[in-house]
């Protein structure tokens, strides 16, 4: 009997942008791009102001009209060199997807935060080009609300298909509190959000020593944080993302047999790096942060989980396990005791 295929790829948003402001470009700043190079006479200010804010990694301005000023409202969520990654990404796909004998469908979900949603919109406009540019391909794009609104009909006779679903997916993510945007603002990296997020009671406090050594300056924000002020169990999110990527499976296995399922989700870092230690057979705290890398995963970078069958295999970094269906909810029910213990061990209900 022939098995179907499916591929999860779970990949962090693009990057996300620094808070510059057109008023944070100065009028030297202008002059200085002025005299260094040579523009025409259509190049106003606030163009190069664009231009500057771009290459010092800010957000990408969406004028109209560039004879108004920039509006600091109207502007990206993620940076142009993440544009152009998320534009890469997309290419690829594209011509795997094409480049395959199968009919392949590939499936999009983001969580619901703004630059995870805007990460995968740029993709969803790049296939969209590439398909009505190269019409031979026969590949066709979906936007729905919902991928399980899929109908046959839409799975008819082409040969690859590109579902986009244009809702976030709550489960995904994403969670906020004062704590984690403070820390994540102050670091410009959301390493040590992650190693306090998932740390053990018995490594918080070394954890807290190592990043005050090496900046000093992050004193006053770590010394009194704990870790309860996170507020939910990394665990949590996990059992979240898990019971998800089920359901997900579930509705690929409803696909004509012909067709291989490759999913695409689209999330963030803390959440995915938390879920993909604990596939691979690791507990959630610091330590297994460290032997991952020491580094939570960059723009764009993503694990690959595959099925086949009953076996369910999860690659990232050099690192890979197998389960069966029968061991990821297994899984599932274990990460219930460890957020109980968790719940215990920071003192909340």
């Amino acid at each position: 009997m022939t098995e179907r295929g499916i591929q999860f790829r779970d990949i962090r948003h693009a990057e996300k942008p620094k808070g510059l402001k057109p008023n944070d470009i100065t009028r030297k700043d202008v002059q200085e791009y002025k005299d260094t190079h040579n523009l025409g006479p259509h190049v106003n200010d606030d163009i190069i102001k664009q231009i500057l804010i771009i290459n010092r990694c800010g957000p990408v301005y969406g004028q109209e009209d560039w004879n108004s000023k920039l509006d600091p409202n109207d502007k990206t969520t993620i940076t142009y060199e993440g544009i152009r990654a998320s534009h890469d990404f997309a290419d690829e796909l594209f011509e795997e997807a094409n480049g395959s004998n199968n009919k392949n469908v590939y499936i999009f979900v983001p969580s619901p935060a703004g630059r995870t949603m805007e990460t995968q919109a740029v993709m969803q406009d790049r296939i969209e080009q590439l398909s009505q540019r190269d019409k031979s391909k026969q590949s066709s794009v979906s936007r729905l609300k919902n991928i399980k609104d899929i109908s046959s009909a839409d799975l008819s006779d082409r040969k690859s298909i590109f579902l986009f679903q244009t809702k976030g997916a709550k489960d995904l993510g994403p969670f906020n509190n004062p704590v984690l945007d403070s820390v994540g603002e102050f670091f410009q990296d959301e390493t040590v959000n992650e190693m306090l997020w998932y740390a053990k009671p018995d490594e918080i406090e070394a954890i807290k020593r190592e990043v005050i050594s090496k900046n000093p300056k992050s004193k006053k924000l770590i010394e009194e944080i704990r870790s309860a002020d996170y507020q939910i169990p990394p665990e949590e999110v996990v059992i979240r993302i898990l019971n998800f990527y089920r359901s997900l499976i579930e509705f690929a296995n409803t696909m004509p047999i012909d067709r291989n399922v490759r999913v695409i989700c689209t999330s963030h870092n803390m959440a995915l790096d938390a879920t993909t230690i604990r596939l691979l057979g690791k507990e959630i705290s610091a330590q297994s942060v460290t032997e991952l890398g020491e580094k939570a995963r960059e723009p764009l970078e993503g694990s690959q989980i595959s099925i086949s069958g009953n076996k369910i295999t999860i690659k990232h970094r050099g690192y890979e396990k197998s389960i069966d269906s029968e061991g990821l909810v297994q899984l599932i029910t274990n990460l219930g005791h460890e957020l109980e213990k968790r719940k215990k061990d920071w003192g909340i209900k």
